[in-house]
């Protein structure tokens, strides 16, 4: 077969995929874009609820209300401003995402290393439908209607928007933050060249966990602005510091955002930070929090030991003292990569089969960022290239028409 027949063949077939397929499972974290805040915490309702004030400056809506009164699910949406533009992108924890339904989504689960919980990647084209406790639904299609919602079934105190001092209005506040918190850089005479992220994180292969029975990973974290290299295994790690070891960029950021469960949350403190419960019973052991990270963040270890971290260089350097991972020397990812790398295996789990040829597609269509093992395994015409061409290598081997990868004659 002609290459550039093949390469028809991967586009008819990539998308035939990508419209059939569940979504894939991985182990990256999400992602998230910034957009306008238009709620701000005003004050306490008790020890854990918020008041906040709402400020929506294009609609000319502004209202204070209570966390207590108004449900997290419903409030939330004001939290990102851009929730209901075409191609826009928000991740939910799992507790979070059953609230919803997403009638024209592209949604992708994502596991977070080491445990049983997902977060849901969310690339929303259209309304968002919300269950309320009696079991009826609403549908939101701007944030306009959340706004009729919430003043029509809640008790609200509504604002002439007019008269609120613009240092109130929530987004003048963060940005004041963000001022007061962020060094002054000088502004460079010629525009910055975009420079594309570089993976930090890269899994080699899986291990099972003798005490669980359970799969994880053994990773190797490189990061050359620190000049860290090291590798660990995925159950020896709190799944927060994999995370952020994973995309560092924005972690210790004024405005960082974190959602971490009851449990989680127990093990860390942020001085300075909005902390809301977003859904559970409080006291329970079940609630979960959604966290707008101002300043350092403080951990505490089994022993009942604080640590603190101001950047991620701190969080590398605990967990290389507290014998958490093997320190590598000398070189870097992109010169020595692991030998035993299967070709085809894009999802890493020790087979290849057509989840493998769905995920390669979806990295060739710019839909979701490769690794660096990623770029190894999806090299299946071994050219030192991964595109469609290599997609459709992948396909003809699963469906038994090539006999071996790579495919180098």
């Amino acid at each position: 077969m002609k290459k550039t027949a093949r390469k028809l063949l991967a586009s008819v077939l990539s998308l035939s995929l990508m419209a059939t397929s569940l979504p894939v499972i991985s182990n990256t974290t999400a992602f998230a874009v910034e957009s306008k805040f238009l709620v701000n915490m005003i004050g306490k309702v008790d020890d854990y609820y918020s008041l906040w004030l709402y400020c929506n400056d294009e609609t000319g809506t502004a209202f204070t209300f209570s966390g207590r009164e108004v449900p997290c699910e419903v409030w939330s949406l004001f939290m990102e401003s851009d929730t209901f533009e075409k191609d826009y992108g928000i991740c939910y924890s799992e507790n979070l995402f059953k609230q919803y339904s997403f009638p024209d989504a592209e949604i992708t689960k994502w596991q977070t290393v080491g445990t049983n919980e997902y977060t849901y990647q969310v690339i929303n084209y259209g309304p968002i439908i919300w269950m309320d406790e009696a079991g009826e639904a609403h549908t939101f299609t701007c944030i306009k209607d959340v706004e009729d919602y919430v003043m029509q079934n809640y008790d609200v105190n509504l604002l002439n928007i007019d008269e609120i001092p613009e240092e109130e209005l929530p987004w003048v506040v963060l940005a004041k933050r963000k001022a007061e918190q962020t060094p002054t850089e000088p502004t460079p005479t010629e525009p910055t060249p975009t420079v594309p992220k570089k993976e930090r994180l890269t899994r080699l292969r899986d291990v099972t966990y003798s005490e669980d029975g359970r799969t994880y990973g053994l990773y190797l974290y490189d990061n050359t602005e620190t000049g860290t290299l090291f590798t660990f295994y995925g159950y020896d790690m709190p799944s927060p510091f994999i995370s952020w070891l994973d995309d560092s960029t924005g972690v210790f950021d004024v405005g960082a955002k974190f959602s971490f469960g009851a449990r989680t949350k127990e093990n860390f403190d942020f001085p300075n930070a909005d902390i809301v419960m977003r859904g559970g019973e409080a006291g329970s052991g079940n609630e979960y929090y959604d966290i707008i990270n101002y300043g350092d963040i403080v951990y505490k270890d089994e022993a009942g030991e604080s640590h603190t971290f101001t950047c991620i260089k701190d969080v590398e350097d605990y967990l290389i003292q507290s014998n958490l991972v093997t320190l590598v020397d000398g070189g870097t990812t992109t010169t020595t990569e692991p030998s035993n790398i299967l070709i085809g295996d894009i999802t890493m789990d020790g087979k290849v089969d057509l989840m493998d040829a769905i995920y390669l597609s979806k990295i060739c269509l710019n839909v979701i960022s490769e690794t660096d093992t990623q770029k190894i395994a999806g090299d299946c015409d071994a050219n030192g290239v991964v595109d469609d061409f290599d997609v459709t290598l992948l396909m003809e081997f699963c469906i038994g028409l090539q006999k071996k990868l790579p495919v180098t004659d």
